[in-house]
This record gives structure tokens, C-alpha cells and sequence, in this order.
């Protein structure tokens, strides 16, 4: 049996030879007719004759090449779909590659391990098999050198129980905080996220103590606000999104999610969105969290019409935009679902409104879920064009962030990075924040000449 390839190309060759017989039968009946023409009329049969073949040849001409073309167009089709399948059994056995690579590394190390292991049980052998002890004494060589005393109390000594205790306790405390050191693996300084981390750090925001009145909720952020370093972090995402190292198009389309809730990641995606439309950029954020969002609360604004109801067609998504105090940033709340929100998320109308709203705007902020409380994240990262990480210092486990990273890397999506939250600026790592304070904060004097 023939693969499509080879088949493909024979049927190929088949329509060039019949395109090229066809081409010389029309030549030869048009070489007749022009001999033809010089004795005979146009009205003879024969003329007409000749020139009903040379037509009806045309025609099958025009046939053949309307099949040819057809024919290449179908060949390449399968050529690009054939580059696409091989490109990606490429990245499979690169990822195969760079596993089996580790194994053999660890391979190794163990097998050096048990050499090392091999060579000290030989060396206590040689030293078990030199002592022995049943020859190193003899009883016609003991005998008593001095007579015991009489017996007599005594107390232990109060001081030396003391010292045993309290290193005794010493020790205990050290073994707990090792214990509890190994077994608590949250982040707590930027030294710390490198030991478990490989991703880009976009940015790290600093713990803000201040609430909104009659509310619990960190206020947002103003054009001219008077939080000069928790701004300043904000700023500092920016930039690192719009001069991010890449070899394409930079992402426009971003979500913003975190491993589980409570890490602050609809107020870091809120105050990035406002951070881009300070700069000018006409930005909008959609509350992706259609389960328990709370940007409306954020913006108060209405959640009545938002996402949900785009998904569903109950209406337009430029429909579902609501205006707030920026006017080069929009809004869509996360509206209200009348269907399962899973089947919403991965129906291929949130691709082209995504796309839709790619073309209109010059940058896109994305609210979604926590990744390991439900699957809404997984299913709609892939849509986007870089998921941030928003990671809470001193909160969450890194072996949680990294089992949501694993997860988001396995549906193809492209992590762009990690923002760490709720840093705690008085850590050896963040003592250039002290610069932040002593700039903002501490007036500038003149100094008069005397």
C-alpha cells in the first residue's frame, strides 16, 4: 500500500502527462487547420470539425488545470499539516531528551554514591577483622592494685544537671526549627524564591496595611497617589512587561491568576490595569473569576451583565463594558451564569471574543480563578498570551505554586512570570526600599551660602 506522499505523487506525473498529450493534440490540430485554411473555407466540415476538437481539447485543458491546481493546493495542506505534526513530536522528544539527560545524572550520583558506600564498608572490615578483643586481655595479668574505699553518699552536683538540661533543650529546640524549616517551604525573601524557582520575577509588591473605609479591601491605585512605594512596584510591572526579552509579538492579552485564594491576585491585576491606562494605553480588565470575582466590588461597579452573559450570547461583549474613573481604562464584570461555567470557558467563543477584544484595545488584564480551586484557569490559559503568577510572600508553599505552574505548562500556556505579594520590606533582601522612603518621603533642604 502506497503512503499518501508517493500516491500524491503519481497522480502528480498522471496530470502532467495528460496535460502535456493534451497540449500537443491541440497543437497538431491547430497545424491541420492551418493547412487546411488555405484551400478550404471556413464553413467546410472539415474545418469545422477541426475547430470543435481544438475547442473541446481547450476545455479538457482548462479541466486538467483547474485539477493541478486543486491537486497543490490539497498537496501543500498536507505538506503544512505534516511540518506542523513533525514540529511538535520535535518538542516532545526535546522534553523526552532533557528527562532522560536528568535520569542519567542521577543515575551517576547514585552509582558514585554506592562506591563511596562500598569503599568505607571495606575499610571498617579491614579494621573489624584487626581487632580482637578476646586476645587483649588475660586473667593471670589482672590483679588488684589498690583496695576499694568505704562507701559513702554523695549528692550530684546541681550546676552540672543544670548545664546538662539546658543542652539538652538546646539541642531539642535546634532539631525542631531544623524540622520545621524543611517542612515549611513558603517564600519569605527573594534569596529564598531562587532556591525553588526558575521563573522571571516581574515584580514584587510590597505589604500595604491601609484599607478603603467601610471596606476590607487595599484602595486602589491613583494617578497621583500618595503610596509612593506600593505605586512604584506597579510601575515596575509595567515596565517589565512592556521591555520584557522576547522574540515575537509581546504578550497584549494577559491573565493574572495564583495557586489558591488569598494571594492577592484580583487587586494586582486591578492596579496593573490601572497602571497601563495611567500611561495612556487604552486597557481593559475582565473579571475571568466568573465563580467569585470581585473587581465589581473593586470599581463599584454593577455584576450583573458582564462575562458570563457575553459567553452565553446574551449579548455583545462591548455590550458588557462599564466605564470607570479612568477614561482610557473599561471594565467587564463577571455577570451572571445561568449555565455550567466550565463549558463557558472552553467554548470556542471565548477565542474569537478574545480575539476580538485583542484588536481593540493595546492591552488586555484577565482576572481568573485560582488554578488548583477549579479548572476555569487551565482551560482559559491557553486562550491568552501570557499567564503572571502572582505568588503571597510569607503565605503560600512553593510546592503548591509549583504544582499550578506544572498544570498551566501542561495545557501550553506561556508563563511570562511571577509577581511576589506582600513582601516584607524590613528583610535584609529589601533594604533598597529604604532608598523608596528616604526619596518620596524626606524633604529637600537648600542649602544657603554663607
Amino acid at each position: 500500500q502506497l503512503d499518501p506522499t508517493t500516491t500524491d505523487a503519481i497522480l502528480t506525473q498522471s496530470a502532467n502527462k495528460s496535460y502535456i498529450d493534451t497540449k500537443k493534440d491541440i497543437s497538431g490540430l491547430e497545424t491541420q487547420l492551418g493547412q487546411l485554411s488555405e484551400f478550404l473555407t471556413d464553413k467546410h466540415p472539415k474545418i469545422i470539425g477541426l475547430k470543435e476538437s481544438i475547442e473541446r481539447k481547450e476545455q479538457l485543458l482548462e479541466v486538467a488545470e483547474k485539477q493541478g491546481i486543486e491537486q497543490l493546493l490539497d498537496r501543500k495542506d498536507a505538506l503544512l499539516l505534516k511540518v506542523s505534526n513533525t514540529q511538535e513530536l520535535i518538542k516532545e522528544w526535546e522534553q523526552k531528551s532533557r528527562e532522560a539527560g536528568r535520569l542519567v545524572a542521577d543515575h551517576d550520583n547514585l552509582k558514585a554514591d554506592v562506591e563511596r558506600l562500598k569503599e568505607l564498608r571495606n575499610r571498617l572490615s579491614d579494621v573489624t577483622v584487626n581487632l580482637d578483643v578476646s586476645t587483649s586481655t588475660s586473667q593471670v595479668s589482672i590483679s588488684i592494685l589498690e583496695t576499694a574505699s568505704e562507701a559513702a553518699k554523695s549528692r550530684p552536683g546541681i550546676l552540672k544537671a543544670l548545664l546538662t538540661a539546658s543542652l539538652i533543650g538546646l539541642l531539642a529546640g535546634i532539631g525542631i526549627l531544623f524540622v520545621l524549616d524543611r517542612i515549611d517551604d513558603r517564600v519569605n525573601s527573594f534569596s529564598e524564591f531562587r532556591d525553588y524557582f526558575e521563573e522571571e520575577v516581574l515584580g514584587q509588591v510590597p505589604f500595604e496595611k491601609e484599607v478603603a473605609a467601610g471596606s476590607d479591601r487595599i484602595p486602589l491605585l491613583q494617578s497621583d497617589d500618595e503610596r509612593q512605594v506600593y505605586s512604584e512596584s506597579f510601575r515596575n510591572i509595567r515596565s517589565s512587561l512592556m521591555y520584557m526579552a522576547t522574540d515575537g509579538e509581546r504578550p497584549k492579552v494577559i491573565l493574572v491568576t495564583s495557586a489558591i485564594p488569598g494571594e492577592g491576585k484580583s487587586t494586582v491585576a486591578c492596579n496593573l490595569a490601572r497602571t497601563l491606562a495611567f500611561s495612556g494605553a487604552s486597557t481593559l480588565l475582565i473579571d475571568g473569576d466568573i465563580r467569585k470575582g470581585v473587581v465589581h466590588e473593586e470599581f463599584k461597579i454593577s455584576k450583573e451583565k458582564g462575562l458570563a452573559d457575553v459567553l452565553e450570547g446574551a449579548m455583545e461583549w462591548k455590550e458588557a463594558i462599564q466605564e470607570v474613573d479612568l477614561p482610557s481604562l473599561s471594565v467587564i464584570s463577571r455577570g451572571s451564569p445561568k449555565k455550567s461555567i466550565g463549558e463557558l470557558l472552553i467554548h470556542p467563543i471565548s477565542s474569537s471574543i478574545i480575539k476580538e477584544m485583542k484588536s481593540q484595545y493595546d492591552h488586555v488584564i484577565i482576572d481568573s480563578p485560582p488554578v488548583l480551586a477549579a479548572d476555569d484557569t487551565p482551560s482559559l490559559a491557553p486562550k491568552v498570551d501570557g499567564v503572571i503568577m502572582v505568588m503571597r510572600s510569607s503565605f503560600t508553599s512553593s510546592r503548591l505554586t509549583q504544582t499550578s505552574l506544572d498544570q498551566l505548562r501542561q495545557r501550553q500556556a506561556n508563563i511570562i512570570g511571577i509577581v511576589i505579594n506582600c513582601i516584607n520590606t524590613s528583610l535584609p533582601d529589601y533594604y533598597h526600599y529604604e532608598y523608596y522612603r528616604s526619596y518620596y518621603q524626606e524633604p529637600v533642604t537648600e542649602t544657603k551660602k554663607s
